[in-house]
């Protein structure tokens, strides 16, 4: 049975699909870069709003495209 949540690969994936670095995509999702590295390598997984977050931005991904002020 499958964990909830997001693969490493489909965190990964997401990411790329931004054209977003590591880093830029922890600012825009309001994490580390560490943290971000952790998920896609299966380190650690994302738990709670996480989870809920990274799921929508798979589903519109414009929203983190631009970062907001």
């Amino acid at each position: 049975m499958r964990k909830p949540g997001m693969t490493t690969l489909e965190i990964k994936r997401v990411r790329e699909s931004l054209k977003l670095t590591q880093i830029e995509f922890a600012d825009r999702l309001g994490v580390s870069q560490a943290t971000v590295s952790l998920w896609e390598t299966g380190a650690r997984r994302p738990t709670g709003s996480a989870i809920k977050l990274l799921e929508q931005v798979a589903k519109e991904k414009s929203s983190v495209r631009q970062k907001q002020d």
